[in-house]
């Protein structure tokens, strides 16, 4: 279904129900009012809870092929533009539910408000995996393709995630390469970190290795994960974003998606190729400098 500039306006009214709802709960426990305290928390799971439902069923409809493509087109570039505006209540939900776990609470509500904090970042996190795809739909991606050493981004994507992969018990490392390809490096970094990202996210012990090696004409930029993998029938779908497959993901496969089509933008292809139980290999295919 085609998103409407009044969809996009009830989105941000329930974005703003959720602040107003924090709001109420920080004066009620200034207050010492219990029944302001309630209020807040039922207005505030409302507000984000119908948002967060209302941002994946626009994102959905963003980005599945329709008949009427210009209309497609359209509703995309609208999201991207409006971004700025409904990223604004989404970041003063996170700052008023950061506040509020800040104060001295009973623990039953403190469990509710790390579950709202919770929920606040997830939105937070969709919404802008929403914003980025939007944005590579509507053309608003500049590339600086030139020539350019591969082992660098390879380093960067790699120590940007080492962290993360070490509080997940994963391991993550990279093969050092001095292969010469054609890319924007900026561009070409945030592809190799949503991927990386993605391995992790689908990985629950062993880890990923990093690397890149000759194939004729192109460059290989290869990620193999010892993930779980997928189906057969789940890898036509494997840069399809809010597949079955990744709807236990906090950006609903948005991110690899977005990468897939950067990649084609920079004039090369993704390819993803897995089998259950033995991990997924994430190929990128660049032009050789």
């Amino acid at each position: 279904m085609p998103i409407e500039a009044a969809r996009l306006r009830v989105l941000n009214w329930l974005l703003l129900l959720g602040v107003a709802g924090i709001v109420v709960v920080v004066a009620g426990l200034m207050a010492d009012v219990d029944i302001m305290v309630w209020l807040g928390l039922i207005a505030a799971a409302c507000g984000i809870g119908l948002a967060w439902s209302g941002l994946q069923a626009d994102g959905a409809a963003a980005i599945v092929p329709t008949p009427q493509d210009a209309a497609a087109s359209e509703d995309v570039r609208f999201i991207s533009t409006a971004g700025h505006d409904l990223r604004q209540p989404i970041q003063a939900i996170s700052l008023f539910a950061a506040t509020l776990a800040a104060h001295p609470l009973p623990e039953n509500t403190r469990k509710l408000v790390g579950q709202l904090d919770e929920a606040a970042a997830a939105l937070s996190e969709l919404f802008e995996a929403v914003i980025a795809y939007a944005k590579v739909e509507s053309g608003r991606v500049e590339l600086a393709v030139q020539s350019m050493p591969v082992g660098d981004v390879l380093a960067a994507a790699v120590a940007e995630h080492l962290e993360d992969a070490h509080e997940r018990d994963l391991h993550l490392r990279q093969v050092a390469s001095g292969i010469l390809l054609r890319a924007d490096p900026v561009q070409l970094q945030h592809v190799l970190s949503a991927i990386v990202q993605h391995a992790l996210r689908t990985t629950a012990r062993g880890g990923a290795v990093l690397g890149c090696r000759r194939r004729g004409a192109w460059a290989a930029i290869e990620l193999w994960d010892s993930g779980n993998g997928l189906q057969p029938e789940q890898l036509d779908k494997a840069l399809t974003p809010f597949a079955a497959s990744w709807q236990g993901l906090p950006d609903r496969g948005l991110g690899l998606a977005k990468a897939a089509k950067v990649v084609a933008l920079m004039g090369g292809q993704m390819q993803v190729a897995s089998r259950p139980g033995r991990g997924s290999l994430y190929r990128i295919l660049l032009p050789r400098a």
